[in-house]
């Protein structure tokens, strides 16, 4: 998967995960989307850069609003696997590099393409009661 894609998976995924009512989204490297096979990744979130910049750092500084998001890398029976734990989105739907997207059954697309979809969304965030939303600290 190319970086890209992966914070245009973390839009995707925050903003279904609103839609869906759940708190978190995750994303997995190592296991064969059909089988459900553990087969291990070469991918190393640490270790990834993008220009000179840390693979978390990149992907924060273009995500739009900002969600909390982090890397698990852990082996499992032996295969390295990577789990990306995702915060729903809050309020907005989150962007990437200024796009919205979503998941629409096993595929990623753009939001702007699915107007029910958006529209079903922002009916979500304007739900929220004001007491669970997340608070500043002091």
């Amino acid at each position: 998967m190319r970086r890209q894609e992966i914070g245009e998976y973390l839009s995707a995924l925050a903003n279904s995960a609103a839609l869906a009512g759940k708190s978190f989204a995750y994303l997995v490297w190592g296991i064969e989307d059909e089988s459900h096979r553990l087969v291990g990744t070469t991918f190393s979130p640490a270790g990834t850069k993008v220009g000179n910049e840390e693979l978390e750092n990149w992907l924060l500084r273009l995500l739009s609003p900002k969600i909390h998001f982090r890397f698990f890398e852990l082996p499992v029976e032996g295969q390295p696997i990577v789990l990306l734990e995702i915060s729903r989105a809050v309020r907005h739907p989150v962007r990437f590099q200024g796009q919205e997207y979503i998941r629409i059954g096993s595929y990623k697309k753009k939001l702007k393409e699915f107007p029910e979809k958006e529209r079903e969304l922002w009916r979500i965030f304007d739900q929220i009661p004001f007491e669970d939303l997340i608070a500043v600290a002091d």
